[in-house]
This record gives structure tokens, sequence and C-alpha cells, in this order.
């Protein structure tokens, strides 16, 4: 929700995914309490131009975030890409 309210209602308008990443955190646990994984959203508003980092935290292991491919198309690539690299799964992503 807050992704498609940057995208659409927000100002400015983020219109553009620049990335999508994640973070391993498993050797953070002597600073616990941290999540599994962190996935990190990099938005960009054509507007001014500013840039924004969302991090989501991924607690326990097959929590899987709502895929924004239908926000923008680009995050099929990322997303399988984290997929791949983390073991993350995207719910709703049309090719995972």
């Amino acid at each position: 929700e807050l992704l498609g309210f940057l995208k659409h209602q927000a100002s400015p308008r983020y219109e553009r995914l620049e990335d999508l990443t994640a973070i391993d955190e498993s050797a953070r646990r002597q600073r616990a309490p941290f999540p599994e994984f962190t996935v990190v959203y990099h938005l960009l508003a054509f507007d001014g131009p500013s840039r924004l980092r969302i991090k989501v935290p991924l607690h326990g292991k097959g929590t899987a975030p709502p895929s924004v491919t239908d926000l923008w198309p680009s995050a099929n690539w990322y997303e399988r890409e984290v997929f791949d690299m983390f073991g993350v799964s995207f719910q709703g992503h049309p090719n995972l």
C-alpha cells in the first residue's frame, strides 16, 4: 500500500523504481532482534528530483513481501534476482 501511494498519490510521485535488493541480516545475530532479511526499494521522483529508500524487514523464514511488478514492471527482474541470491520470494510475482 505504501509503495502504491508513493507512486500514484504522493507529492512528489515516485514514478521510477531504480533498484530493489535485499540484505542478509543473519550475521547480525549478536545485535538481536534483527530480521532474517531486509528488502530495500530505491525510488525516484522526477520532480525535484527526489530519491527515497524504503527498507522492509522480513522476520522469520518464508516471509514473502508482495510483488510490486504491477506498479513497476522492471521489478520483475529485481525480484527474481533477490529470489535467486537470497531465497526471498514475492507474493504474486508472475514468474516465481
